[in-house]
């Protein structure tokens, strides 16, 4: 879901010569929007910042571990973190603030993703071809569906079921992965033909 834009209007020229005028690295942002993303009740799951010469963007995705992040969660947040960046005057310039849902097809990066979406059905791209799985000619990274049947933390491998069958896959082999949406269909009325 995309979530709430605002605009915000940093000091730019107009800020005292005894701070520096330098760019904030985006671990310094995180470091100041963290803590209130999680005052507001939801973990920051991704940030990035950057832009072109007279404007940046600063990108947040929240997710909330037990309920769907919704528009009206977005812009809360968004005011909430506007005002303490505008408060600390800490981006140099103009911004743009984005804040969003990570989506139906949401991201796995750590390993409490792994742990919280077993059952799922999930994409992954692998840096190589697992030892007994799919094979690509071209010897490009390896894309691989399956579901997500468990992940161990000790080993930090996750167990994929595939068509193949059961892969066990170490997640230093994993570039990137994914959860793929699953919708049900609606059953057709006796006779398959809608009243």
């Amino acid at each position: 879901m995309r979530g709430s834009q605002r605009s915000r209007r940093g000091r730019g020229k107009d800020r005292p010569a005894t701070v520096s005028a330098g760019e904030p690295r985006p671990d310094e942002i995180r470091r100041v929007v963290e803590p209130v993303v999680e005052e507001e009740g939801f973990e920051l799951l991704d940030l990035a910042y950057g832009g072109g010469r007279s404007s940046a963007v600063l990108r947040l995705v929240l997710d909330h571990p037990e309920a769907a992040v919704t528009l009206q969660d977005c812009s809360r947040v968004s005011g909430a973190v506007g005002r303490r960046l505008d408060g600390l005057d800490l981006i140099p310039r103009r911004y743009h603030l984005e804040v969003s849902s990570p989506g139906l097809d949401r991201p796995l990066r750590q390993g409490r993703d792994f742990l919280r979406f077993r059952g799922s059905l999930i994409k992954a791209v692998l840096t190589e071809a697992p030892a007994a799985g799919p094979e690509d000619a071209l010897g490009g990274p390896r894309s691989i569906s399956g579901r997500l049947a468990d992940y161990d933390p000790d080993e930090e491998t996750i167990l994929l079921e595939t068509e193949q069958g059961p892969l066990r896959i170490p997640r230093s082999r994993i570039s990137r992965a994914r959860l793929v949406p699953e919708f049900p269909f609606p059953s057709k009325p006796a006779g398959g033909r809608r009243p």
